[in-house]
């Protein structure tokens, strides 16, 4: 028989689970980002070729493997593409939620869970193709086995435990090659801890066969067994990087900070304002007397500088590379968790101020998250309007900008191959004069966003390119207008004859159709 206390945090995990579904699926990504179509082409590969690309994705089995199950089963859809990144999101939440009320009781797991569900991070690349939350999840149950195995008196038991710390910690690596900065964190905790090692043993003994096992597999494969970190250097282009220009190393050093603490260029806040409150509380854990998790700070610190100090001296220079949005994510749990801790800690001094600032702090993420998560399901929402609008019309000629339509035929293939298509350039002048030139009958894609992420609307085609006098609206999605992603709704229109002319299209049955 379940025991009441363990029934009440089950049903409270849940519901964390439940919102942050809702939420996530509220804003629905999908596929679009600029990336997606290699992702998408390493699973085709896997499941029409029978065999796995040779790049800097290859040992990533964490993200490609459960993908590939997810299409195998279901098809090369956008729900199966996405689908293993929204489940690790909501196993994450379960598992934060989880180690923060082993932490620092119910409030403080309650506090952490409810902020990673409205994390914009977390909220808005739940539901795009972002493998990066497999190195998130597995951390988490790095540390949070590590830590169990400390306080386990049991010894065969706590054995296991210090064996699945280490198998985490690979699949960590599989997930992104950069996973051995976390045996910095392990090595401080256990130094802090160092009383209570008994059975470390298993953890370097099972270690040693799981990261033996990968390293035997990549010099098999890749004559060497650095293969992983290889094939990252030479795929991030820095195999033969040039010289940093002035000030490069600065702003590497400065990128993540931005990315935590200010705004991208939309003026969303990736983190809401998470750290921010990181270290208020932390300024004021002296003088108020608060106290964190020591193993949260052995996670976050270590973890932090690694990803700052991720230069690469190659043919004697300094490069950087791996700065990515989404690489941003691995630093969202242990945040929150470090947060909840401290206001856990400030509760038990004062319930009111505690609850106040996890108010404040869950609200503005909200905010956020859905400021934050409102541009990829709008952008990604246009392109799939389009291709829908394309799979199911019986064909013809399209005026329409290569990303849009590099889109289509990725995701949709065979249903939008009967269309003829007029590539629209950048060049505003240029796209007017073609669309002046299109005859009756042809379709054009004005408005709408594209990649809202990594690139702005140069690509967007204007309706006022067209000439009004002979294009028809056939579809209008209305929505937000904002001159940096979506400068005007997404339109689609069909060519008219030209005036004091008529035309027909002749069907399949010979019979003319005005």
């Amino acid at each position: 028989m379940i025991r009441r206390p363990a029934l009440v945090d089950v049903v409270t995990a849940l519901g964390l689970v439940t919102a942050a579904l809702a939420l996530r699926l509220r804003y629905w990504g999908g596929y679009g980002l600029s990336d997606d179509s290699i992702f998408l082409g390493e699973v085709r590969q896997i499941l029409v070729g029978g065999t796995v690309a040779p790049d800097n994705q290859a040992y990533r089995f964490t993200w490609w493997l459960p993908t590939a199950v997810f299409c195998r089963l279901f098809g090369m859809t956008e729900v199966s593409m996405v689908l293993p990144y929204l489940i690790y999101s909501l196993v994450g939440i379960a598992l934060v939620y989880g180690f923060g009320r082993r932490l620092f009781g119910r409030f403080g797991g309650l506090a952490a869970g409810l902020m990673v569900v409205v994390h914009p991070t977390d909220v808005r690349w739940a539901t795009l193709i972002a493998n990066d939350f497999a190195f998130s999840v597995f951390a988490l149950l790095t540390f949070r086995a590590a830590l169990a195995a400390t306080d386990e008196p049991h010894l065969p038991r706590r054995a296991w435990l210090w064996a699945a710390s280490a198998l985490c910690l690979w699949l960590c690596y599989h997930s992104k090659v950069t996973a051995p900065v976390l045996a910095v964190g392990l090595a401080g905790l256990c130094l802090s801890r160092r009383d209570r090692l008994a059975g470390l043993g298993w953890f370097f003994t099972t270690a040693l066969v799981l990261f033996g096992a990968s390293a035997l597999v990549s010099y098999v494969f890749a004559g060497t067994i650095f293969g992983p970190l290889q094939a990252e250097l030479k795929f991030q282009g820095l195999l033969h990087a040039p010289l940093p220009g002035p000030g490069a190393v600065r702003d590497a050093l400065l990128l993540w900070p931005r990315m935590l603490f200010s705004t991208d260029y939309l003026g969303n806040y990736y983190h809401a304002f998470f750290p921010h409150a990181l270290v208020g509380l932390w300024l004021a854990s002296c003088p108020l007397g608060l106290r964190s998790a020591p193993v949260l700070w052995w996670w976050l610190l270590p973890l932090f500088v690694g990803m700052e100090l991720s230069f690469v001296r190659v043919d004697g220079y300094w490069v950087t590379g791996f700065r990515n949005f989404r690489h941003a994510h691995v630093f969202v749990y242990p945040i929150v968790l470090l947060v909840a801790g401290y206001l856990a800690a400030l509760r038990r001094r004062t319930r009111r101020a505690a609850a106040v600032i996890l108010a404040v702090l869950v609200v503005t993420g909200l905010r956020e998250a859905a400021k934050t998560a409102e541009v990829t399901h709008t952008a990604f929402d246009d392109g799939r309007a389009v291709c829908n609008f394309l799979a199911g019309q019986p064909g013809g000629m399209v005026y329409v900008d290569p990303y849009l339509w590099g889109r289509c035929t990725e995701t949709y293939g065979a249903q939008v191959s009967r269309w003829w298509t007029n590539t629209l350039p950048p060049d505003p002048p240029t796209r007017a004069r073609l669309l002046a030139q299109a005859e009756p009958g042809a379709y054009a894609v004005t408005g709408g966003a594209r990649e809202p992420v990594y690139t702005g609307p140069v690509w967007v085609p204007r309706a006022a390119e067209l000439p009004p006098e002979r294009f028809l609206s056939v579809l209008d999605r209305g929505g937000p207008v904002n001159e940096a992603w979506r400068p005007e709704p997404l339109r689609i229109w069909r060519a008219e004859a030209w005036p004091g002319q008529s035309y027909c299209l002749v069907s399949d049955d010979g019979v003319c159709r005005q």
